[in-house]
């Protein structure tokens, strides 16, 4: 059996090759962002994730629920690094417009920093989009 340090090299591997060929490529810059966040790497989940964010952005895709998913990848990253003012102001900005979304991180908004929430960890809702459109 593959071991996750394993799997995660080769998952890292294989998004920064598809990356290597196309650099705009979504989904593989937010599965890259997804294996950063499972290894705990949140500073370089964040690098990516706000690229994306970016280019969703600029390419006219501001509003769709993909960036939004995205925000809240990044807000799960700053939740970890205990910077839970940031979090919790992205947080806000996803449930203003993405309830349901927001729904499955309310630890990040039920935070004041005193106490991590119980459900928080690295790997709680992570998604890997096979396509993200």
């Amino acid at each position: 059996t593959l071991s996750l340090t394993t799997l995660f090299r080769s998952s890292e591997s294989a998004f920064k090759s598809a990356l290597t060929l196309d650099r705009d490529y979504l989904s593989a810059k937010v599965n890259l962002g997804n294996v950063y966040l499972l290894q705990e790497r949140y500073r370089d989940a964040i690098q990516i994730f706000s690229a994306s964010e970016k280019d969703l952005v600029e390419n006219g895709r501001g509003e769709s629920e993909v960036r939004y998913r995205i925000l809240m990848s990044i807000s799960r990253a700053y939740y970890e690094l205990e910077n839970f003012e940031k979090a919790a102001e992205l947080f806000t900005r996803v449930a203003e417009i993405y309830p349901d979304i927001a729904a499955e991180y309310v630890y990040i908004a039920e935070s004041s920093g005193s106490a991590r929430g119980a459900q928080a960890g690295p790997g709680r809702g992570a998604i890997f989009a096979e396509e993200v459109e």
